[in-house]
């Protein structure tokens, strides 16, 4: 149990694994397919997506940078709205999707070719 479980998976062109995350960049897209559905052999959980952002990941010397990958645990108001505030101003478009202290996320990260070790990000809530 965390704040934030991330999934880290492959652009694969055939669309195995995350292939098809990349249609994330389209917001039209993304108002059709809002709701991740995550099923594990202990649950199903489903999440409404709350942001979409590029990213990369960034040389452990680089302290001035969001790295979304080190997020885990919100313990703190303060740190939800760091957090919080960094997906939103990164983000591709608004989903109209708001989010609090106490929620839950699932962040998935998929190689992009933006820039060297870039990312492609999508950010949900759960909702169930």
């Amino acid at each position: 149990p965390g704040t934030n479980l991330i999934i880290h998976g492959h652009n694969m062109n055939n669309g195995d694994m995350f292939g098809n995350l990349d249609k994330y960049r389209d917001s039209a897209y993304e108002e059709e397919h809002s709701i991740i559905k995550f099923t594990s052999l202990y649950e199903e959980r489903e999440y409404e997506i709350v942001s979409v952002f590029l990213s990369q990941v960034y040389k452990k010397t680089q302290t001035d940078v969001f790295k979304y990958y080190q997020f885990f645990q919100a313990d703190t108001q303060t740190e939800f709205d760091d957090f919080y505030q960094n997906i939103k101003d990164a983000a591709l478009y608004d989903t109209g999707v708001e989010a609090e202290f106490g929620d839950e996320f699932i962040t998935l990260s998929v190689c992009a070719y933006h820039v060297e070790n870039g990312r492609l990000v999508v950010v949900a809530k759960r909702i169930q």
